[in-house]
């Protein structure tokens, strides 16, 4: 019987160490693909926005000046600058919402995953060493972050974000319209 116990621990201890492992190599790719893409997705969701505000600013500036009297190329120019902006400003957004999409994918993973390797590990935890102990503790801190992927370490990429900054888009819209309005 002793020889049986002895041989479930050492299986044990390599399913433990095997997952450990496993756990470690998803953490440092997503650290890999963030320090990769990071900049990316920063860029593309900054100029998205900037381009998308300055365009209905200037669209608006158009529009406006349609109700005025003294319509003329200058306002026309202004109006087609806009909505070019606004084009130019969705295309872009078109192109960070899936990264958005994808990062939400993960999170959602990577949360299963973390309750999965909780659940086996933690019957487990006590015939650690100390070295695994370290080890699982960091893997359970990476994979307890709100997002798996935080490009550049400024933003979670997930749902949640897009939907804060199309709210941060509409607000400032709404201010610009109402200041060139006023």
């Amino acid at each position: 019987m002793d020889s049986f116990n002895s041989c479930l621990d050492q299986e044990n201890q390599i399913v433990s160490s095997d997952l450990l492992r496993k756990a470690q190599s998803i953490t440092q790719l997503l650290s890999r693909i963030e320090t990769c893409l990071g900049p990316v997705i920063f860029t593309e969701t900054l100029c998205a926005m900037i381009l998308t505000i300055f365009g209905i600013f200037q669209a608006t500036n158009g529009y406006l000046a349609l109700t005025q009297p003294s319509f003329g190329d200058r306002e026309l120019a202004k109006l087609l600058l806009g909505g070019t902006f606004v084009a130019v400003g969705e295309m872009s957004s078109l192109r960070y919402i899936p990264f958005y999409h994808v990062g939400h994918g993960i999170t959602l993973k990577m949360k299963q995953a973390k309750y999965a390797i909780e659940e086996i590990l933690a019957k487990r935890y006590s015939q650690f060493s100390p070295i695994q102990h370290q080890q699982f503790d960091v893997v359970r801190e990476n994979w307890s972050r709100s997002a798996a992927l935080q490009p550049m370490g400024l933003f979670d990429l997930n749902y949640s974000t897009a939907i804060a900054m199309d709210g941060l888009l509409i607000t400032y819209i709404v201010i610009l319209i109402q200041f060139k309005m006023g």
